[in-house]
């Protein structure tokens, strides 16, 4: 954790920002330059509060989880099948899974996808 100095805030942008090469970290991407990373102020920064006013924290980079495991493949594929059904399905049939309320109150759409994922 590195606390950031007043001088140092006017590098940050806003409360919780980005500056330097964008790298699917952070709330928004202000700016980049291709030498824009290799600037020591780049990253994403947040703002906490404290008893004397608020300091500037730059966070320490994370890598996201691997998106592309072959559970979380096989579930997008089930979800896309679930999809393509509720698509198959006649104009009637869509209109009685949208009249089932009972117990939560949902579209028929999530209700029929999250049959499907339970149920196949």
């Amino acid at each position: 954790m590195v606390v950031v100095g007043w001088k140092d805030r006017a590098y940050s942008l806003g409360i919780r920002g980005k500056i330097g090469k964008p790298d699917a970290v952070g709330d928004f991407m202000l700016g980049y330059s291709d030498l824009g990373y290799q600037n020591k102020f780049s990253g994403v920064y947040q703002s906490r509060p404290r008893k004397t006013g608020r300091i500037w924290v730059k966070m320490r980079y994370s890598l996201p989880p691997d998106t592309y495991s072959a559970i979380k493949q096989a579930n997008r594929e089930k979800f896309a099948l679930a999809v393509a059904s509720w698509n198959n399905l006649s104009f009637s049939e869509q209109v009685v899974w949208n009249k089932i309320k009972y117990p939560y109150h949902m579209s028929g759409y999530n209700r029929f996808i999250s049959w499907y994922m339970k149920n196949n």
